[in-house]
Formats: structure tokens, C-alpha cells, sequence
């Protein structure tokens, strides 16, 4: 359930979390560039301060306020895409239809099908969850696997005719 209610969460769910955590952050003022030398300086001290009131981070300044918030600006996965770009590394990141059919055609020639996957994903939760050692993290992690062979043989069936029961 953890799963899915995170998959279910928006950019405006986390955007309202954040007017409520850091009032002092609208809507129009997110990016740097419309902020002026004192707006920045301003939310620099207000950082220094919450940090003052937080256990084992009484000593930090506004330089460590700064080294954090620009901690992560080299790093590939952090930049700032345009709508472009986001356009481009998805359709690179997608494969074409022809692709995915060949991948699955290989999945299927040399590995279970997806009613074999399913069921041997359901049979390894339930002696899991009857294990002492289990996680419930392990294990919603493994439902989701299960529920993915679960759609994927659904999306396979293939409705027999009556004619084929009777020879």
C-alpha cells in the first residue's frame, strides 16, 4: 500500500507539502534566476536559523547552508531539463514497438511465461511472509513483482473458442 500510494503522489501534492513546511516559498519565486541578491540571502538565513534548532546541527552557518544547496548542481541526475530535453531522453529510453517485440519474443523463448512467473512469485510470498526474517519493505517490493507477472498474463490470454474443447 506504501507503493502505491507513492506512485500515486503528484508535483502538487509535494508542492503543497513544501507551502506548509516553508511558508516563505511561493509558487513564483522556485527559481533562482527571479530572485533578487536579498530574497536569496534572506531564505539563506532562515535556513541558517532552522538549522540552529535541530539537534547536532547547532554549529552549521550559511556556508553550510550554501555547500548543501549546491551540493548536488554538477551531478547528472540532478540538472534542470527543459521540456525538450525531458522529450528527448524519453524516446531514447522508450524502446520502439518493433524492439519490444523482439525482447519479449526472446523473454519468452528462453525463459518461464508469465503464469509460471506468477505463480512462482506467489508461492515464494507466501512462505515469506511466514518467515521470522521477513521485511515489510522485501515484501512489498516482491508484490509488486508478483502483480507485474499478474498483469503481464492477464495481457496474454487469449480467449479460446468453444471448438477447441471438443474434438
Amino acid at each position: 500500500m506504501l507503493a502505491d500510494a507513492w506512485d500515486s503522489l503528484t508535483v502538487t501534492n509535494l508542492q503543497n507539502a513544501w507551502k506548509k513546511l516553508w511558508p516563505v516559498v511561493e509558487a513564483g519565486e522556485t527559481s533562482d534566476s527571479n530572485r533578487t541578491d536579498s530574497d536569496q540571502e534572506q531564505i539563506l538565513n532562515e535556513m541558517t536559523a532552522l538549522f540552529s534548532t535541530i539537534n547536532g546541527f547547532e554549529e552549521c552557518d550559511a556556508e553550510d547552508a550554501k555547500e548543501w544547496l549546491n551540493n548536488d548542481t554538477n551531478l547528472t541526475g540532478c540538472t534542470i531539463l527543459s521540456d525538450d530535453d525531458i522529450g528527448k531522453s524519453a524516446n531514447e529510453a522508450c524502446p520502439t514497438d518493433n524492439d519490444s517485440d523482439e525482447t519479449n519474443q526472446d523473454v519468452n523463448d528462453t525463459g518461464p511465461t508469465h503464469a509460471e512467473a506468477f505463480t512462482a512469485m506467489d508461492t515464494a510470498l507466501t512462505w515469506y511472509e511466514r518467515q521470522a526474517e521477513s521485511c515489510s519493505t522485501q515484501l512489498l517490493l516482491s508484490k509488486r513483482v508478483r502483480d507485474l507477472a499478474a498483469a503481464k498474463r492477464c495481457s496474454t490470454i487469449i480467449q479460446r473458442k468453444i471448438s477447441d474443447y471438443f474434438h
